[in-house]
């Protein structure tokens, strides 16, 4: 590298120096031109501790210096003497300094510190944080074996009545409950609610049942002659059409009403 900052340079020759013995190391010696007393570059090993590079990794960095770092390094070492120069390469501490001293490294080693600084402080909040981390877990744990126990229990048992509605409001049981309770319809009990057997025992008993039918039929033939009243009162203009209209579609509800219930009953019997 110093050849090359130094190639601009005119050769300076000194004879008289050419039979001393060489500090450097062999790889730079041999490097050297048998005349020129010019320093070469340093060999890998003179370069501290900064890692051992290979030729070809030495010759690609020095190809991916820039012109800026360039001339900062040209800065740092073109006051110094021929001397200085060759007790840079022969003396380890001396080019370790100067390198240090060099802007590029001085950057570098700044970003290091400072992400060195960086992870240390990562690492003491991580540690900062693992008593909270430990407490969470902790209340995890607890919640896990008793109220997500109870909220189990309690989905289980919401689930198990939901199933029992969804049998009781089942097509297949709403008919045989309709069946079933068409005798307690017929005694106009009501039209739409359950039958409980505990209270009428022996309705499942068709001779229990039968005496009651008549009951919806006398119910069907009354509300049959209201209607028909109705008509004749409207034909000989006693009542107004919106009187009529109201009147005769209750009666027909209830007619209607009857006459399911009438043949509800008639099944169950027969069924």
């Amino acid at each position: 590298m110093l050849n090359k900052f130094w190639g601009a340079q005119q050769p300076q020759q000194r004879p008289q120096e050419g039979n001393n013995e060489s500090c450097y190391p062999p790889s730079v010696g041999s490097s050297q031109s048998p005349g020129s007393s010019r320093p070469g570059t340093p060999s890998p090993s003179s370069s501290g501790n900064f890692g051992v590079q290979r030729p070809t990794d030495r010759a690609s960095s020095v190809s991916r210096v820039s012109p800026a770092e360039a001339a900062g390094i040209i800065t740092a070492i073109k006051d110094k003497s021929l001397e200085e120069l060759r007790d840079l390469l022969c003396h380890q501490d001396g080019y370790h300094n100067l390198l240090l001293s060099l802007e590029p490294v001085k950057t570098q080693n700044k970003v290091r510190d400072d992400l060195r600084n960086e992870t240390l402080q990562l690492a003491r909040e991580n540690l900062e944080k693992e008593p909270r981390i430990m407490e969470l877990r902790n209340q995890c744990r607890i919640i896990r074996t008793t109220e997500l126990a109870a909220a189990q229990e309690k989905l289980h048992e919401l689930e198990r009545r939901k199933e029992e509605l969804l049998k009781f409001y089942s097509p297949a049981s709403l008919l045989h409950r309709l069946q079933g309770g068409a005798a307690l319809l017929a005694l106009n009990l009501g039209t739409g609610g359950v039958v409980d057997r505990t209270v009428f025992p022996n309705l499942g008993n068709s001779d229990y049942i039968k005496p009651f039918l008549r009951r919806p039929d006398d119910a069907m033939r009354k509300t049959e002659e209201e209607s028909e009243n109705l008509d004749k009162q409207l034909l000989e203009g006693e009542i107004d059409l919106a009187a009529f209209v109201q009147k005769y579609k209750k009666l027909r509800q209830s007619y209607h009403k009857r006459a399911l219930t009438h043949l509800a009953a008639k099944t169950s019997i027969t069924g």
